[in-house]
């Protein structure tokens, strides 16, 4: 399982599909993170806008991942 690093206040649980008899669907727990968390601390800590906060997300935590990657969920 892939876990964003500096993300931990933003996580809200864990998701797994349900396993098949298929060997690449085993151990595929994915962790889930609250968009609206991580963009609120950027901008409460950093001062960024919504919108630098939001490119600055998409770039720097989205596009990091290329396979295996956390699900990042709007509340």
């Amino acid at each position: 399982m892939n876990l964003a690093v500096g993300l931990d206040y933003a996580l809200v649980g864990l998701w797994s599909p349900v396993l098949s008899d298929r060997p690449d669907n085993q151990d595929k727990t994915v962790a889930v993170y609250s968009i609206d968390k991580i963009l609120n601390r950027y901008m409460e800590q950093d001062g960024m806008t919504y919108d630098d906060a939001m490119e600055f997300f998409q770039y720097n935590v989205v596009d990091v991942f290329t396979e295996n990657h956390p699900i990042f969920i709007e509340e």
